[in-house]
């Protein structure tokens, strides 16, 4: 693939220049949240409190969602480069500050900032993708993101273990500044993709409205419900994994890591398995395969989950391969569902993943008496429900009739 693909041609960054930054920009939220995860257990040492740590993750997955919702219509209004360029400034200051934060408060004030200004960015990127690719490549473009984008996941954590020998939780942030100065420096070559006739005319209210006038496409709302469901496991295991691994089964943080790196790199096989159903299964039939294998990886943590890290790792990785492989999915068939006002369709897309998400985190911010099979059971609890709600959206919806 070349420049000979793209809608929009980007002369200074290129075809991969482009997918390079859309890549690094959905990077952005793993790399910021994974880097120091493996430091959780110690900063709840320092700080005095689980829960007041876990609210940095939750409330910047919380904030994530906001910043989404607010800047994707934003982007409309004002231009993709604006809103990007922006958000990555403000997304490095504030990771500054949480390099520097004197108290688990004001950390949480610098996570919430970087949330918000996170948001920015991704709404950013999927709505790079719709404005510079379409059809099949456009499908294609997104897997190929999704998977590169599982980079971050898989040497986050190993990354943070690695420097909590030389330094403390604070050396995470100071890394997490950089990724954001780098992100800024090549928005600065990117061209606008929305150009100034074509940017909505109404004022700042009016175009936040945009996202209302976009759910009353009701198949687009309810497969968005419908597909969201698949980030509150998800999400709660980012938010218990360090515990599971660390003090449920007792490893060390490199240890952890490496657990937790092999998941994240069984991740990539979830695009790939996309991509490959492109020509062989129907959307309906893909659909309803990732609900019944995830309903069964519930069953399986809850059954193997607690007997060893391993037998964790493989009930739980099989939910891990299909989620990867609905977002691409998911983002092609809702991306073809609307025409026009597209960053308020990026923005509920990711608001929406990441707010149901949220939801995840504050399950695991909870205490429980065996994490594990809390964290099983609500893998069966959403995706049986997912399972229901899809059969039923078949029966009513052409939304997944066409292929993509």
């Amino acid at each position: 693939m070349n420049a000979e693909v793209m809608v929009i041609v980007q002369e200074r960054l290129g075809f991969r220049g482009t997918v390079a930054l859309i890549t690094l920009m959905n990077m952005i939220c793993p790399f910021a949240t994974d880097l120091y995860m493996p430091a959780l257990p110690t900063m709840s040492q320092y700080f005095h409190s689980q829960t007041l740590v876990n609210f940095t993750m939750s409330g910047y997955f919380l904030a994530f969602a906001i910043g989404m919702f607010l800047f994707g219509p934003l982007s409309d209004k004002y231009g993709r480069n604006t809103i990007l360029r922006g958000g990555a400034i403000l997304f490095t200051l504030s990771s500054i500050s949480c390099a520097l934060a004197p108290g688990i408060y004001a950390l949480i004030a610098g996570r919430v900032v970087m949330g918000l200004t996170a948001g920015a960015m991704i709404t950013v990127s999927i709505a790079l993708v719709k404005d510079c690719f379409h059809g099949t490549v456009r499908s294609r473009i997104l897997a190929a993101i999704q998977a590169m984008a599982m980079i971050a996941p898989m040497i986050a954590p190993v990354c943070g273990a690695f420097l909590l020998q030389y330094t403390s939780w604070r050396g995470a942030f100071w890394l997490v500044s950089l990724f954001g100065t780098l992100i800024f420096g090549m928005s600065l070559l990117l061209q606008e993709t929305v150009p100034p006739e074509a940017r909505l005319q109404t004022g700042i209210f009016q175009s936040l409205g945009k996202l209302f006038v976009v759910m009353r496409n009701r198949e687009f709302a309810r497969l968005l419900l419908i597909f969201s469901l698949f980030n509150i496991p998800f999400m709660a295991y980012l938010g218990v994994a360090s515990f599971i691994y660390i003090d449920h089964f007792q490893l060390s943080k490199t240890s952890f890591s490496l657990f937790f790196a092999m998941n994240a790199a069984c991740s990539i096989l979830g695009p790939v398995l996309f991509v490959k159903s492109l020509t062989k299964i129907s959307p309906k039939r893909f659909a309803l395969f990732c609900f019944f294998v995830s309903v069964c990886s519930g069953l399986f943590v809850i059954s193997f989950g607690r007997t060893a890290p391993i037998g964790f790792l493989l009930s739980f990785v099989l939910f891990t391969i299909v989620s990867s492989a609905m977002r691409p999915f998911s983002t092609s068939i809702l991306l073809r569902l609307q025409e026009g006002d597209t960053g308020s369709v990026s923005a509920l897309i990711n608001g929406f993943n990441t707010t149901f998400g949220s939801f995840g985190m504050f399950f695991g911010a909870l205490v429980w008496t065996n994490v594990v099979a809390a964290l099983g059971g609500l893998i069966l609890l959403s995706m049986t429900s997912g399972c229901v709600a899809m059969l039923w959206f078949l029966r009513n919806h052409t939304a997944l009739d066409q292929s993509l």
